[in-house]
C-alpha cells in the first residue's frame, strides 16, 4: 500500500491537485478566523456545526479526485496499467487510500492551525481532546466524500459531472447545515463534519442571540457515521466490481 501511495503522490504532483486542494482548505481557515474576529465569537465557534467544512470539503475533494483520475484517463495510463494486470479494483483502492491519507493530513493541518491561532493569538485555552476529535471526524467525513467522488470519477468519461457535483454538494451542504443537530442528517454526505461537530449552534429568538451546546449524542453519532462510512466504501467497491475491472 505504501508503495502505491508513493506512486500516486508522484503522479499527483504533475496535476497540481495537491496545491489546489490545499489552497481551498487554507482559504477555509482564513474565512473561519476572519468571521470569528468580526463577530467576537468564542472558542466553541471553531468546533461547531456552522463551520466552513460543508462548503470547502466538497470543492476540495471533488477537484482533487477529478484531477488524479482524469489526468490519467486523458494520458491513457489506465490502459497501460490494465495491460500490467492492474484492474479497476487496484486503481480504485490505490487512489482511495492516497486521497484519504491526503485529507487526513489536511484535517491535521486545519486543526493544528486553528489550535495555534486560539492559543497563541487569541490567548485562550482549548482542550487538546477537541483537536483530536476534530481531526478524527474531519477525516471520517472526508473519507465518505472521497468514496463518492472517486466512484463517480472512475465511472464517467469526463470530469464535468464530478466537478458539478462538487459545487452542488457545497450548496446542499450549506442548505442542510442547520439540520445537522438531527440524527437523520448523517445521510447527507456533504455535512458529515457538521454532523460530527462537538458543539451545536442554536438561536434564541426571545433573547435575540445565539448559543452553543455540547452534543451529548456525539459518541453515538461517531459510531453511526463510522458504520455509514463503511457502508459507503462497500457500496463503492461493489460498484467497481460490477464494472468487471474495465477501465475507461
Amino acid at each position: 500500500m505504501l508503495k502505491a501511495i508513493q506512486i500516486e503522490w508522484l503522479k499527483s504532483k504533475r496535476t497540481k491537485s495537491l496545491m489546489t486542494s490545499m489552497a481551498i482548505i487554507l482559504s477555509g481557515i482564513v474565512w473561519t478566523v476572519a468571521v470569528s474576529r468580526v463577530d467576537g465569537q468564542g472558542v466553541e465557534s471553531f468546533f461547531d456545526n456552522q463551520d466552513t467544512h460543508a462548503l470547502i470539503l466538497p470543492l476540495a475533494i471533488s477537484i482533487f479526485v477529478s484531477r488524479i483520475v482524469f489526468n490519467e484517463k486523458e494520458g491513457r495510463t489506465f490502459k497501460l496499467q490494465a495491460s500490467n494486470g492492474n484492474g479497476l479494483q487496484t486503481v480504485f483502492h490505490d487512489k482511495l487510500w492516497f486521497a484519504s491519507l491526503f485529507f487526513v493530513l489536511m484535517a491535521i493541518l486545519y486543526s493544528m492551525i486553528i489550535f495555534l491561532y486560539i492559543v497563541a493569538i487569541r490567548g485562550a485555552s482549548v482542550a487538546i481532546q477537541l483537536v483530536g476529535i476534530q481531526i478524527a471526524t474531519l477525516s471520517l467525513a472526508s473519507f465518505v466524500q472521497v468514496c463518492l467522488y472517486l466512484t463517480l470519477a472512475l465511472s464517467m468519461e469526463k470530469p464535468g459531472g464530478v466537478l458539478a457535483l462538487g459545487f452542488i454538494g457545497s450548496f446542499l451542504g450549506l442548505i442542510f447545515q442547520s439540520q445537522t443537530n438531527k440524527l437523520w442528517s448523517f445521510l447527507i454526505p456533504w455535512d458529515g463534519a457538521s454532523f460530527l461537530s462537538v458543539y451545536k449552534f442554536g438561536f434564541d429568538p426571545k433573547a435575540d442571540q445565539g448559543f452553543y451546546t455540547v452534543d451529548s449524542q456525539l459518541a453515538l453519532k461517531i459510531t453511526i457515521y463510522t458504520l455509514y462510512a463503511l457502508a459507503c466504501y462497500l457500496l463503492a467497491r461493489k460498484m467497481m466490481l460490477k464494472k468487471k475491472g474495465e477501465l475507461l
